[in-house]
């Protein structure tokens, strides 16, 4: 007597583990072209945000000041200053390579501007009508990401992701105590 029997075939695939075996690759792609550089474009909005506020209480403390003399000070401490803040360190905001910078500016009635020096400004006259003088301050800053991406070979070279980026911000303010400058 000879008994037949059906073999059961799996219905399965028989490679096991071959979905796990993928997952650390697609994984680890995953973190390097998603969750990094959102990382660090959520910091660099972060690090402007406060870079912009820094620069704004700048040029405000310039604008209050008694003296031209005063408000260079305060302009010349500003990058020490942030150096020493630790909320700065914290979000990667420097001061730029270039100085922080303060001018005096005349602003005629055509929305034209042009900077006054020390000579020139004490040879003119304190006459309104050729425009309104005011303080233009130069705020420097870098930002630099806040997850490094240096050693990897494409992202090191996109600005805000892999390296640092250069902001500048143009200040204008009136002048509160105008009198005591321009005597």
């Amino acid at each position: 007597m000879t008994v037949c029997k059906n073999q059961i075939r799996p219905r399965r695939n028989r490679r096991r583990g071959s979905s796990i075996a993928e997952f650390g690759a697609a994984f680890y792609a995953f973190f390097f072209a998603i969750i990094i550089p959102t990382i660090n474009l959520l910091s660099f909005a972060i690090a402007f945000s406060y870079a912009h506020v820094a620069a704004n209480m700048t040029a405000d403390s310039v604008a209050q000041s008694m003296t031209l003399k005063r408000a260079r000070q305060i302009v010349e401490s500003a990058p020490s200053d942030l150096k020493g803040d630790s909320l700065a360190n914290f979000l990667k905001v420097e001061p730029g390579a270039e100085r922080f910078k303060l001018d005096l500016v005349r602003t005629n009635m055509q929305g034209e501007n042009e900077i006054l020096t020390a000579k020139k400004l004490k040879s003119e006259d304190n006459d309104q009508s050729k425009g309104l003088i005011q303080y233009r301050i130069l705020a420097n800053y870098t930002l630099r990401p806040r997850l490094d991406l240096g050693s990897v070979p494409f992202i090191n070279t996109i600005p805000i992701i892999g390296k640092e980026s250069e902001l500048t911000f143009k200040l204008i303010r009136n002048i509160e105590h105008a009198d005591e400058i321009m005597n």
